[in-house]
């Protein structure tokens, strides 16, 4: 039997489980604006929390970092332009470029 586990009313874009099978990354694009943002859901309790969010920015569907401690995603909030791929802890929330370049 299939259980819903989000209830977006746009619905989601993508969605990434963790290694430990704990966390379900997920990217959604409140209202449908297209601006889609990274959601953390615990997989066991549904609850779902905000992990990357910046309505004026866009983002990927993250990657789990090894241990599940670190997400890898790409978005443009530095510059609407560019993409630019980013490194996010979700302990501490710092976030950092790893790869970024115009174009």
């Amino acid at each position: 039997m299939a259980l819903q586990l989000t209830f977006f009313e746009s619905g989601v874009s993508g969605i990434n489980l963790s290694r430990n099978e704990r966390t379900i990354a997920v990217t959604a694009a409140p209202e449908g604006t297209e601006r889609y943002q990274i959601y953390m859901l615990d997989a066991f309790t549904g609850l779902l929390t905000p992990a990357v969010a910046d309505p004026e920015s866009r983002f990927s569907v993250p990657l789990f970092g090894p241990g599940d401690g670190k997400i890898y995603f790409s978005g443009n909030p530095d510059s609407p332009a560019d993409f630019h791929v980013y490194e996010q802890d979700l302990q501490t929330g710092a976030r950092r470029a790893v790869y970024g370049r115009e174009g």
